[in-house]
């Protein structure tokens, strides 16, 4: 199974997208607190939640979803 970031690398989009920037509306969201650099969440791990949660979604199992993660836990591989 492909990462969703090799499929859309792959995947060829029309020119401009398929949905344009104008109809997307800006909500800025102000609750006064600033992020520190510390609370930023790592790309490459918000795309590996992604790939597995679209894993369970698609298929239902949580350890067949996480299987290489489970071994990875306890064998150290």
């Amino acid at each position: 199974m492909s990462s969703v970031a090799k499929i859309i690398n792959d995947f060829k989009q029309p020119k401009g997208g398929y949905i344009k920037n104008k109809s997307f509306e800006i909500i800025e969201l102000k609750d006064n607190y600033q992020l520190h650099y510390e609370e930023n969440i790592n790309p490459g791990r918000v795309g590996l939640c992604v790939d597995y949660l679209s894993r369970f979604l698609m298929v239902g199992d949580l350890e067949d979803c996480y299987r290489v993660s489970l071994l990875w836990c306890v064998y150290g591989w």
